[in-house]
């Protein structure tokens, strides 16, 4: 069964027809739904709006496609910028790809490169701006935006878009998928969880955002290491620690590959590179083997001890700087406790 599908998804078949101009589809009336551009893009000519990522010659080799923006309003607080790239119906493949919105999402435009990305292999593509603009204070007394950001403004842009879709093509649409990693796995789990309908295959390729639980964890690693001064471990023994780990647990796999391949049974103390006198390059101090053994445990409920979220395993060390070294944390969930949890923009 899952050959078969799997082979759908790569077919080809006879060639798909548009059923309806780009420039017409402006006119189109949907729910919820002001279509703001419908144009046609010629093979190469696709411009990056000003502000966004990107520049013209990453865009040089796009095929011809119908561009359509549009905002979406599912609730009186909402406005949901979102962007469907269609191909021209000769190179349509007959599927839909959905992406997601990094971070915490926000932005006045939706980025081009996903989108690109996604036509470059005949897909038709759609993005949003998880209905806010620039950054996350909009959440403070807006409780139907945050609605949008968590997941009904990917949802709606799906909905819109396959409308779209059935309008422009005179080819019904096969299939819709999403495979999306970092901040972008927020809009895929949610379409697991709330919307099944909405796609066919969903791939949460990398760091999977149960998002109230992830900002748990990156401040979590954080504060191990600003507990006091003496928490805080340079980045300078970060390689040491990680060799000391390795030492440990590399073979447990049955092969030193410089991989520890059997990380979450690896019980790895970092107190066995503690130092034996005053500080060192090469050992960890007392209460840098606290914040080191805070950073493998993870963050864990106090009164249930249950873990809240995945802890770092032995063997990740060398990949700590961006949560663990830091003069401040990292923006993620710093915004996310300020505006969203506490709902104080002075929240410190």
């Amino acid at each position: 069964m899952l050959k078969v599908f799997l082979a759908a998804l790569v077919s080809t078949s006879a060639p798909i027809l548009a059923a309806t101009a780009c420039a017409d589809l402006k006119s189109l009336s949907l729910s919820n739904t002001k279509i703001t551009l419908a144009d046609s893009v010629a093979a190469g000519a696709f411009l990056p709006p000003p502000g966004g990522k990107g520049n013209p010659q990453q865009f040089a080799d796009l095929p011809a496609f119908c561009r359509v923006q549009a905002t979406l309003t599912p609730s009186s607080d909402s406005d949901i910028k979102i962007e469907l790239w269609m191909p021209v119906a000769a190179n349509w493949n007959g599927k839909f790809r959905g992406t997601g919105n990094g971070g915490l999402g926000g932005g006045a435009t939706v980025g081009a490169g996903p989108l690109a990305n996604a036509i470059r292999s005949g897909y038709a593509a759609a993005g949003n701006n998880t209905g806010h603009e620039g950054g996350s204070n909009y959440a403070i007394g807006h409780p139907e935006k945050i609605k949008d950001f968590g997941y009904r403004s990917s949802h709606e842009m799906t909905v819109v878009a396959k409308a779209l879709i059935a309008k422009y093509y005179d080819s019904p649409l096969k299939y819709s998928v999403m495979a999306e990693s970092g901040g972008g796995t927020i809009a895929a789990l949610s379409a697991a969880q709330r919307y099944p309908e909405d796609y066919d295959a969903l791939a949460v390729t990398s760091m999977s955002s149960y998002l109230s639980h992830h900002t748990f964890g990156q401040m979590w690693i954080w504060y191990a290491t600003h507990e006091n001064d003496s928490s805080f471990i340079p980045s300078a023994k970060y390689p040491v620690l990680h060799q000391a780990a390795l030492k440990a647990c590399d073979a447990d796999d049955g092969l030193a590959d410089g991989i520890i391949g059997t990380a979450e049974r690896c019980h790895f103390d970092p107190a066995v590179f503690q130092c034996k006198g005053p500080d060192a390059p090469d050992c960890l101090t007392a209460p840098q083997v606290a914040a080191a053994r805070k950073i493998y445990a993870g963050p864990k409920n106090p009164r249930t001890g249950k873990q809240i979220y995945s802890p770092l395993y032995p063997g990740s060390e060398l990949g700590w700087a961006q949560l663990a070294a830091g003069a401040e944390p990292l923006g993620i969930p710093v915004d996310f406790f300020r505006f969203y949890v506490f709902q104080d923009p002075n929240w410190d």
